[in-house]
């Protein structure tokens, strides 16, 4: 680990040491750096539910079009899809995540994927720490643009199918899904749908500051409580089935 590196990427409490505006700027200059070395033209930037995810993206978005990269935001999306991305997208040159997993909502993170979607190795971590802290960048005549990355969401959904056989199912699978207030809310219904699956799902509005609130991986009562109520009901209407 160094100085601002941890086991999974920086974090920390927002608008706090090292998760500022000033680290997340230079820390995108540093990637947009380590993008144009390798030959690439563009890095993918996607986020949790939290509410400095914004703020963070402003400042990582900056940083990188500084060097002359284009940014491509790829919105709300679990952490995989930016590492699917980054081997979907020919032009980009790593990816970047503002996500703290399962912490409450007032802590943040800047995780980074390389363009093959694997996590950067001890020694590129290294040098973009380095570049980072010394904050010695050269000014660059060109300025990256910064958009929207066309349908994300969807081209993850869709590889998300491509790996599981949903549609061979003889029966729809009966699933209680705990989205967390996360950045799993949108996609999972868009891949447990009516059609496919008999789904029912918990904490799946996020507002900002209810991410990992008494629910997801940290808070299974609730999860738990749904999946035997669940049982039981099924097992109840099974037996009304076979009476009449």
């Amino acid at each position: 680990m160094g100085i601002l590196f941890g086991t999974d990427g920086i974090r920390g409490k927002a608008n706090h040491y090292p998760m500022t505006c000033e680290i997340a700027l230079n820390t995108g200059k540093a990637v947009g750096a380590f993008v144009k070395d390798n030959g690439y033209t563009s890095v993918i930037i996607g986020k949790d539910t939290r509410i400095s995810g914004d703020m963070l993206e402003a400042a990582l978005s900056s940083g990188v079009a500084s060097t002359g990269i284009d940014v491509l935001l790829a919105g709300i999306i679990p952490t995989p899809g930016i590492a699917f991305l980054c081997t979907n997208v020919q032009e980009a040159g790593a990816g970047i995540v503002i996500s703290a997993s399962h912490n409450p909502f007032y802590d943040n993170g800047i995780k980074i994927f390389k363009h093959n979607g694997t996590k950067l190795s001890d020694e590129e971590e290294h040098k973009i720490e380095t570049s980072i802290l010394s904050n010695d960048f050269v000014p660059q005549d060109n300025i990256g643009k910064i958009s929207i990355l066309p349908d994300g969401l969807g081209k993850y959904a869709k590889f998300l199918f491509s790996k599981f056989s949903f549609e061979k199912a003889n029966k729809k699978l009966k699933l209680v899904i705990d989205c967390s207030n996360g950045a799993a809310s949108k996609i999972s219904h868009m891949i447990f749908h009516p059609h496919l699956f008999e789904a029912s799902f918990l904490y799946d509005s996020p507002n900002g500051t209810n991410i990992n609130e008494a629910c997801g991986s940290q808070y299974t009562d609730q999860l738990r409580r749904d999946v035997v109520t669940e049982k039981q009901t099924s097992a109840s209407r099974l037996m009304e089935t076979q009476i009449d």
